[in-house]
C-alpha cells in the first residue's frame, strides 16, 4: 500500500517514519521522502495509530490526491536543489511537468498550496 506523508525534508523523516511503522509492527517496503510503501494495506485503524506517531514530530498522513501530488512536487524541488548535478536544459515548469507525469498548468494551480506547505515545512526544519 501506498502511503503520502507531509513535511518529510530529511534523513531523519524518513527514520521516524519508519520506526513508527516498525512499532506498530507493519513491513514497509519502502520509505521515501514524502511516499511509504508497506506490504499490507492498513486499516484506518493503523493508519490513524501511524499518522499520531508521526505528527509527534510535525509529519502527517496525506488523504487526498492533491495532497499526494503537492508533495511528489516537493520532493522534486527538493531532490533537485539538494541531491542533483542535473542542469536543467529547459524551463523548470517543464522539468516538474517531466518528472510528475502532469500538465503544468494543472500543477500551477496546486502551487498556492505548496507555497503554505514549503513555509511550513522551512519552519519545522
Amino acid at each position: 500500500m501506498k502511503l503520502y506523508v507531509r513535511n518529510m525534508a530529511c534523513l531523519s523523516c524518513k527514520v521516524v517514519v519508519k520506526e513508527a511503522l516498525e512499532e506498530l509492527e507493519i513491513q514497509p517496503v519502502k520509505v521515501e521522502l514524502g511516499e511509504v510503501e508497506t506490504k499490507e494495506d492498513l486499516t484506518e485503524n493503523e493508519k490513524q495509530k501511524l499518522n499520531n506517531i508521526i505528527k509527534k514530530v510535525g509529519l502527517e498522513l496525506l488523504e487526498n490526491k492533491q495532497g499526494a501530488i503537492i508533495e511528489k512536487i516537493r520532493k522534486v524541488v527538493v531532490d533537485y536543489v539538494y541531491h542533483t548535478e542535473e542542469k536543467i536544459i529547459t524551463n523548470f515548469s517543464d522539468y516538474l511537468s517531466k518528472k510528475l507525469n502532469y500538465n503544468y498548468t494543472y500543477l500551477a494551480n496546486l502551487f498556492p498550496k505548496l507555497k503554505q506547505l514549503l513555509l511550513n515545512n522551512m519552519l519545522l526544519h
